[in-house]
């Protein structure tokens, strides 16, 4: 009897850290979300903001230019890890379904993310340009340069109309950081309980 109780309180001790660690990787996971969706609204607005003024650069405002011209343009792919858990001795199968649905919801936004980057690397593949493929092969170059050059060659323009184009209205990050932070709320409210 007494072995049984220390078993089942280390079971709940095993299952309380556990839920910790996924509550660790969740929050990273909401960090990487927040940051990819801000990267590709960051890349659409330079896109625009240099569309909307190529026809005289010098009209635009120099800090806005600035700033956009050092938009990092960017093609990587996104992996987010999943730890694999106790869920079956959660007592709170809601929960433990949250959590498995979260990472569902968590592996669509890593294809769709790394989908868009996909597409954009297609598309650049597109620009046969000289000049921009010598800036891109060149080691450090600079943001500034790559779109200052951009916008000076035709290619590059119809690189730029592309990128809204193709990607505006597309899938927003918020309503996944939102579930995951709920996710998190619910381990922490489990783990306060238990």
């Amino acid at each position: 009897m007494v072995q049984k109780a220390i078993d089942v309180r280390a079971e709940k001790k095993a299952v309380n850290e556990s839920l910790n660690l996924i509550k660790k990787e969740l929050a990273v996971n909401c960090e990487e979300l927040k940051n990819c969706d801000e990267k590709i609204k960051l890349e659409q607005a330079a896109a625009d903001f240099l569309i909307s003024h190529e026809s005289d650069y010098y009209a635009a405002p120099v800090d806005s230019l600035y700033y956009y011209c050092n938009v990092p343009l960017s093609i990587g792919k996104l992996e987010l890890s999943k730890n694999s858990v106790l869920l079956q001795k959660t007592k709170d199968q809601e929960l433990a379904l949250n959590i498995i649905q979260i990472y569902g919801i968590i592996d669509e936004d890593i294809v769709f993310f790394n989908d868009y980057n996909q597409q954009k690397n297609d598309l650049w593949q597109q620009v046969n340009n000289d000049e921009l493929k010598a800036l891109m092969s060149k080691e450090g170059f600079t943001a500034q340069e790559l779109w200052t050059t951009m916008v000076s060659t035709p290619e590059g323009k119809v690189f730029l109309h592309e990128i809204p184009r193709k990607f505006y209205g597309c899938r927003d990050f918020n309503e996944s950081i939102q579930l995951v932070e709920m996710v998190m709320s619910q381990i922490d409210e489990y783990i306060a309980e238990n």
